[in-house]
């Protein structure tokens, strides 16, 4: 993390850090090192509840979500469980007004036009015809929805993108001011283009003149922003009939069959069971719960046989219900007079005592649709059973609070919520219900509703109980999809320290769009590298590696411990009332009324803000939600709403402003933290206030996702990326912007978008924005994973800042890279050099159509570019750059030239997939992290060691590749190279490089290429490397990852499969060991199992080198500082080297 530090030194552009011998370039001014614990030898997962996960210091690159939680989506078994129960008392066969049935054949006249399509964001009700969301019929290039409308359905959710050609050619959210651009939608992907090409079945970006492509690999990802929002479009001729008086008689109960008829004959993916009630007492099984695929015929059967007679007992239906989905015993299946349980419900070992339970795992989702035309009658049999079920005190209480017919009809449905239907299985196996009252709005419907974790839909016509109940089921689908696993991770080496101040980043997977995130405060103790908490107490358990559950941090009231949202700078976050808030909408100054989240601001309006649908709260309720005010964000029973959102991926950082001149300040701090709820937060570091928050305008557009916070089948990002800060000072301590001083801010959105921002914080409580970048003003941009490095080059003719202050960075991800076979890339395949002031684009290289164009450069580029000042003349002189295809590239830098021919370069190293546009699944080899550069010197050798590894961090439980770490050597140091060295260049490969995988102290000859390591311990299990490695003294220090081998049980469990992470540290000239790692033998007889120690957490990132404070304040001298550690997550090692300090070879212009 960088600690943008001003007392450093006098002000220098570019980031600077002391060599000796192979160490790895970093930054003088980064934070001082960072806490962990001592080594343990093994992985230690905890048995709590609240599974935590560690992550190391480095962001998760990829949607490497799978390693904590659970996709139910993959798996057939987990289909959510669905029990569809009729009312059918006697009341139902009252006769009523209808809207008659939706003939096809019919034209109904109305304000809709049927050439257009209506559409609305999520799942709702209809939108009015003077809607403005709208587009042409003829531009629907979604076959699915088509083919819904022409049987009938009016309706279809799906995720949909309209295509932006003119400069954009992407495939974009719906815009309600475009009418004519193609729309298309996830269903349809493999299947069915516009239909020009039949072939063309796959929607792709970057060709305006061929939106579809027949290469699935060129495919958009669906599910990811642009392409992430869930829409529903509408037929117009369809909603001229729902906007239609009822003028057709007909009773509610042949109503209700018909619209329940029709809903089973469209839904899928869910199990469905029909449960209707009796007579006289309770309800029975009708139908099993089973596939929808094969139970629809019998199903809609089961619903046409049923008569309306008898009373309406919901409450001892509903406990029937609970009877069915635990396993227990038959009841009012069995009772004279009523309909009987069918046999396929029932347990057959128990002579049909005994329901069958339709739960199969334990991460199945379970629900009843309550269908109901008037409140309960005859409904207090069941209240003494209801009361008497197992637990049912600890649940719900002493006993159900209402009186008369159903008293315990919202008390059996909080049960079915609450309480663990099936304790043998892991987790908690509940039932949400959701009621559905035609014509019967009662209090007591809508609590029942409330209570038991579910929704109230009260209708009047058949056409609303149609839509009401069709959202209800796309809602339940949504659910089933979502992330299953209640992990709790923490990345706790994402995280700044300044002395012996930690600051932790920490978050909770979780099932809703919203995942709780916080920054939490601890203290370094130097003397053994131990965390401790605001009480000097250890904060992390030494034998297991977690969080003490007691421990309290820092501007805690409480003990937080394993709590992600209680504490920390979340607690903190002022009264909405005072709060801080602000977008940019065309103000530079962030705090211009203009740009200020709050209701009097008129430019925030319902377009900005994506609301305007039917049932989207209102314009005031939105705001005040974004400024803080409670909403839907409680994510478990009696779990407090969390008020700050997760810091997945990106890094905050820390500037020391130092007070003033006449009141220096060395306390005086803030933290900047980017969240995924589209939050840049400012939080002063003594108290863990926050001082104001920043959301990009892009993300306005989110918070109603964020506000409902329902389930979401895919994680939402926001501000996912790392933060870079740069202090440009003069070195009195103090930041005084007065005298020229400066403070910056730039950022990407990795996960979150495909757009760059620079904030001038140079008055921590007056930021500026400097500028905004995005795909319109960077060509060929991707997601914008790759985070700025400042540094200077002078570019002639540019008319850049008179600092020649630039930021250098790559082209970022291509989401296509998420699929196992990875290929050639249509964004992020570029490099960027801009002005750092005003954003300017002065340089950049890319295939084709740039400054620097290269045939090579087919592959995105999401990790950051190492930026090198070799002749410290405070310019940058060369670039090291890797590529999702495996390759690495060198270019050299000629200041002063002219962008054309400022840079020559080219590939370097061959190491993955590429050329090849369609490697084999072994050949895949990704580099989603910069290359470790270090000047290494034996003798006469001197080179520049390049080390990386590969791995697929988009999957990181993928087994498919075999994944290497590679030591390579750039022998031509201080040598600057011509375009036509480069041409006539011959890239090194895998078979060049010294393969010391099985060979203890291998020979590598002078002025060989480099080596490799084989990451195939016990066999291609999938090991491989996410994380960056770092050199010191002549060791390579790098960190791997290996999927569990048996994940069924996981699956089983709803828990994700841990996989094994490791350490290793080896010598950098041959790979060798250079630690006793498994304690055999004596430090003289290593061998190649001490090359790694094991360690525990999930995914590792880079090796953290600490070099903690004296703990004794008054001590002064190098003899007071305790030895430097080397830590990977919270587990630290002897590093190996001392602290001295050691000449300077060069200069890096980055630092992590």
């Amino acid at each position: 993390m960088i600690n943008a530090n001003p007392t450093a030194a006098p002000w220098e552009p570019t980031i600077v850090h002391r060599l000796n011998h192979a160490t790895t370039i970093r930054a003088t001014n980064m934070p001082a090192p960072k806490p962990c614990q001592r080594p343990k030898l093994a992985r230690n997962w905890p048995g709590s509840a609240a599974l935590w996960m560690l992550f190391a210091m480095t962001p998760a690159s990829g949607d490497d979500t799978e390693l904590f939680v659970s996709d139910t989506r993959r798996f057939a078994e987990a289909r959510p469980n669905v029990l569809l129960i009729l009312d059918t008392s006697a009341g139902l066969a009252q006769e009523i007004q209808t809207r008659g049935s939706y003939e096809l054949a019919a034209q109904y006249t109305g304000q809709c036009d049927p050439a257009r399509i209506y559409w609305r964001t999520g799942i709702g009700a209809p939108p009015q015809c003077s809607t403005d969301r709208w587009f042409e019929r003829t531009v629907l290039a979604c076959r699915t929805s088509l083919d819904a409308f022409s049987q009938g359905a009016g309706s279809h959710t799906d995720r949909f993108a309209q295509f932006a050609p003119a400069g954009s050619d992407r495939w974009e959210r719906l815009d309600e001011l475009e009418k004519g651009r193609p729309v298309e939608c996830e269903d349809d992907a493999g299947r069915h283009g516009d239909g020009t090409d039949p072939l063309a079945v796959f929607a792709r970006n970057g060709d305006a003149d061929r939106p579809w492509s027949t290469d699935p690999r060129e495919e958009i990802s669906w599910g990811q922003r642009p392409a992430d929002r869930l829409y529903t479009v509408y037929d117009g001729n369809w909603l001229n009939w729902f906007h239609s008086p009822p003028a057709v008689p007909g009773t509610r109960h042949l109503v209700l069959q018909d619209i329940a008829a029709t809903l089973l004959t469209r839904i899928d993916g869910v199990n469905v069971g029909l449960m209707a009630t009796n007579l006289d007492q309770g309800g029975s099984v009708l139908h099993a719960i089973e596939d929808i695929d094969t139970a629809r015929a019998t199903l809609i059967d089961s619903v046409r046989g049923l008569t309306a007679e008898g009373w309406t007992p919901l409450a001892e239906t509903l406990y029937e219900a609970g009877q069915y989905f635990a396993g227990r015993t038959v009841h009012y299946g069995d009772g004279p007079g009523s309909q009987v349980s069918v046999a396929r419900s029932r347990n057959p070992d128990s002579d049909g005592a005994r329901y069958a339970s339709p739960i199969r795992l334990g991460c199945q989702k379970n629900f009843i649709v309550l269908l109901t035309g008037s409140a309960p009658s005859e409904d207090a049999n069941a209240d003494n059973r209801i009361t008497a079920l197992p637990r049912f005190s600890d649940a719900v209480g002493p006993g159900c609070d209402g009186t008369g017919d159903g008293a315990c009809l919202d008390d059996m449905a909080a049960y079915l919520f609450a309480a663990d239907l099936d304790p043998g299985s892991p987790g908690q196996q509940g039932v949400a219900t959701h009621v559905v009252g035609f014509t019967a709005d009662d209090p007591l419907l809508s609590t029942t509703a409330a209570r038991g974790g579910g929704a109230y839909f009260t209708t009047d016509d058949g056409a609303s109980l149609q839509a009401a109940l069709t959202n209800v089921v796309a809602s339940i689908r949504e659910t089933q999809t979502s992330f299953t696993a209640a992990t709790v991770p923490v990345d706790s080496f994402n995280r700044l320290r300044n002395g012996d101040e930690l600051y932790l980043a920490v978050f909770r997977a979780a099932g809703n769009v919203h995942w709780p995130g916080n920054i939490k405060k601890y203290r370094l103790r130097g003397s053994d590298g131990a965390i401790l908490d605001a009480r000097g107490l250890p904060a992390i358990d030494s034998l297991s590696g977690w969080f003490l559950p007691h421990s309290r941090s820092f501007w805690s009231t409480t003990a937080d411990g394993e709590d992600v949202a209680l504490g920390g700078a979340a607690e903190r976050i002022p009264d909405p009332e005072s709060r801080r808030v602000y977008t940019y909408l065309g103000q530079a100054q962030l705090t211009h009324a203009d740009n200020a989240v709050q209701r009097t601001n008129g430019l925030i309006d319902e377009a900005l803000l994506g609301i305007g649908d039917p049932g989207d709260p209102a314009r005031d309720e939105l705001i005040d939600f974004i400024r803080g005010s409670p909403g839907a964000r409680t994510l478990r029973p009696g779990e407090p709403p969390s008020r700050m959102g997760d810091p997945l991926h990106g890094r905050p950082v820390s500037i020391a402003y130092g007070g003033t001149v006449r009141n220096p300040d060395p306390a005086d701090q803030v933290i900047f933290a980017g969240t995924n709820d589209g939050f840049l937060h400012a939080i002063d570091a003594r108290t863990g206030a926050e001082r104001w928050a920043f959301i990009p305008p892009e993300f306005l557009g989110d918070q109603l996702l964020l506000q409902a916070n329902a389930a979401s089948p895919d994680k939402h990002y926001g501000i996912d990326g790392t933060i870079r800060a740069h202090v440009q000072a003069d070195g009195d301590g103090v930041i005084e912007p007065d005298e020229g001083d400066r403070a910056y801010l730039f950022f990407g959105m990795r996960r979150g978008g495909s757009s760059y921002y620079a904030l001038d914080v140079s008055r921590p409580d007056s930021p500026r924005v400097l500028w905004r970048l995005d795909t319109s003003l960077l060509p060929g941009l991707g997601q914008s994973w790759s985070t700025p490095v400042p540094t200077r080059i002078r570019i002639q003719g540019s008319g850049q800042n008179a600092q020649s202050l630039v930021l250098v960075f790559g082209g970022g991800y291509d989401p296509g890279q998420d699929r196992p076979e990875g290929g050639v890339d249509r964004q992020g395949n570029a490099l960027y050099v801009v002005d750092a002031l005003d954003g300017r684009l002065l340089w950049h290289a890319s295939r084709t159509g740039s400054d620097f164009e290269a045939e090579d450069m087919r592959y995105s580029i999401p990790a950051d570019v190492r930026v090198i000042d070799l002749d410290i003349d405070g310019f940058a002189d060369r670039f090291y750059a890797a590529d999702m295809g495996g390759q690495v590239w060198r270019f050299d830098v000629f200041n002063g030239r002219p962008a054309a021919t400022l840079v020559s370069g080219g590939v370097i190293a061959r190491l993955g997939g590429a050329p090849a546009d369609a490697p084999a699944p072994a050949e895949t080899r990704r580099f989603y992290y910069a290359p470790d550069i270090a000047l290494a010197e034996r003798g006469a050798q001197r080179f520049i060691h390049i080390g990386i590894g590969s791995g697929h961090r988009a999957h990181p439980n993928s087994v498919a590749t075999r994944d290497r770490f590679f030591a390579l050597r750039d022998h031509a140091v201080f040598q600057s190279l011509t375009q036509g060295e480069y041409a006539t260049m011959s890239p090194i490969i895998g078979d060049d490089l010294v393969d010391i995988t099985d060979d203890q102290q291998p020979s590598i000859p002078f002025g060989s290429p480099g080596w490799r390591l084989d990451l195939n311990e016990g066999g291609w299990r999938g090991e491989k490397v996410l994380a960056e490695s770092r050199t010191f003294n002549n060791r390579i220090f790098f960190t791997t990852f290996t999927p569990a081998a048996d994940t069924q049980s996981s699956i089983e469990n709803c828990l994700p499969a841990p996989g094994a992470n490791r350490l290793y540290v080896v010598n950098l000239f041959n790979g060798d060991p250079v630690r006793n790692f498994d304690r055999l033998g004596d430090d003289s007889q290593l061998t190649e199992a001490d090359r790694s120690i094991e360690v525990p957490g999930s995914i590792p990132g880079e090796a953290v080198f600490l070099f903690p404070p004296a703990d004794d304040p008054d001590c002064v001298g190098v003899e007071c500082a305790p030895p430097p550690l080397a830590c990977v997550g919270l587990t630290c090692l002897p590093s190996g080297f001392d602290n001295a300090p050691v000449r300077t070879y060069w200069r890096q212009a980055t630092g992590p």
